[in-house]
């Protein structure tokens, strides 16, 4: 027995490490799903197409505002040796935030000084809750970038089950209360809320120690070091999460509830994206980070290579039973989700591969490559949608699946003819 043990104990070491760090964040992501999963019969039962409608169009909202709002300096917070430099992207991905949530909160509030159209609308209803939603999310994610520096896997994994714990709690509580309109959305501002607080206690010290002792005098040093961050990622990551998002927000405000049905589609694929795409991407940055240029490819393949033998089976079984399994568990008024899943296998599939290593490009300092692919992500994507859903609301589904999986096809062979050109 202690040979067994010891065998897979050499196994999750191997990699320096990096087996382990993904087993540490899919067993607390295992415990996240399952709680999700638990709830959700109940969230469905509760709300209706139409709410899960608006919160599609908030989460759109929100998405797309995060992603821009440290200016991309947080996702290079991993990649310095020097743990001064790190400190000073954290602390500037900070201030980038703070300036970012002043501006947006200006905007609502003349927005809501200056709107004459309908009060009882129900953007109108949650519009105030953007920038907190923004604050939280974007909070977590820079801590989130910071614990995963330190390697702290297990911190990441606590937090990811205690959000979906809490906000899948504060949903049934408002639905049974009668709150449907913010119901939803109240619960999702929350979950990073509930994320952020582990890791500022787990790190305040060491970041009030930064200030204490002015290690922050070479910021601007470090700023102009990563300016292609705010320059180039900044662009990449809006194209790229408008890309994603403004398909949702299109059908969500122009055709009727398929939105809704969409995001709770993608709540259900986006479990073996979360239960281990999720887990590696998190892993995977440090460690290819640390991986000399020449040696990134081959790691590259080896990840490639390990997400496609775990995943064929589960989205093959995802897309023959979705049709028959969800009707049952989510309720009848969500049967049409059954058929969207099976459309979207190949396209989320596709995604589950390409999304851990996309960093690669970030590594290797390709910021530029990644504009380029961002702006044709955003092209091919948002283009057919708007088209479908203003003359062909019918098929709209069938645009969004087939524009998404080409848009990863090709992400993953640029990725790959970047890295053949550094391999040794």
């Amino acid at each position: 027995m202690k040979s067994l043990l010891d065998k897979v104990n050499a196994k999750l070491n191997a990699q320096g490490g990096f087996l382990k760090a993904i087993s540490i964040i899919i067993s607390g992501t295992i415990l996240a799903q399952l709680i999700t999963f638990i709830f959700l019969p109940i969230i469905t039962r509760l709300y209706s197409p139409e709410n899960f409608n608006n919160l599609a169009t908030y989460t759109a909202i929100v998405a797309i505002l995060s992603t821009i709002s440290c200016m991309r300096l947080e996702i290079a917070i991993a990649m310095p040796k020097n743990k001064i430099k790190a400190l000073d992207l954290l602390f500037l991905s900070i201030f980038s935030l703070c300036t970012f949530i002043v501006i947006t909160t200006i905007v609502i509030v003349l927005f809501f000084i200056f709107y004459n159209g309908d009060e009882s609308n129900s953007l109108h209803s949650y519009l105030w809750l953007i920038p907190i939603g923004v604050l939280f999310i974007s909070i977590y994610t820079i801590l989130q970038f910071w614990a995963s520096r330190n390697k702290d896997f297990k911190l990441i994994a606590n937090t990811r089950i205690k959000q979906s714990f809490i906000s899948s709690v504060i949903q049934i509580l408002f639905g049974y209360l009668g709150f449907l309109n913010i119901g939803l959305i109240f619960g999702h501002v929350l979950q990073s809320a509930a994320g952020s607080g582990n890791l500022i206690k787990k790190y305040k010290n060491e970041l009030y120690g930064y200030i204490k002792n002015k290690q922050y005098l070479l910021i601007f040093e470090t700023l102009k070091e990563y300016k292609d961050y705010p320059k180039y990622s900044t662009w990449e990551a809006l194209m790229n999460v408008c890309s994603i998002q403004l398909p949702i927000l299109i059908i969500s405000l122009l055709v009727d509830v398929v939105a809704g049905f969409i995001l709770l589609a993608t709540k259900i694929l986006a479990a073996p994206m979360k239960l281990l795409g999720s887990a590696v991407s998190q892993a995977y940055l440090p460690y290819a980070a640390e991986k000399d240029t020449s040696l990134l490819y081959y790691f590259t393949i080896k990840t490639i290579k390990g997400l496609l033998k775990v995943s064929i089976v589960p989205f093959l079984l995802i897309a023959i039973v979705s049709p028959i399994v969800i009707p049952f568990i989510f309720g009848e008024q969500w049967e049409e989700v059954g058929f969207i899943i099976s459309i979207l296998v190949p396209f989320y599939f596709m995604q589950f591969l390409v999304s851990p290593v996309s960093m690669a490009i970030h590594v290797t300092k390709n910021q530029k490559i990644a504009l380029y692919l961002q702006f044709f992500g955003l092209f091919i994507r948002v283009v057919p949608i708007l088209y479908f859903s203003l003359y062909w609301g019918e098929y709209v589904i069938y645009s969004y699946a087939v524009t998404g999986f080409l848009f990863y096809f090709v992400y993953l062979i640029t990725i790959l003819n970047i890295l053949r050109k550094y391999k040794v």
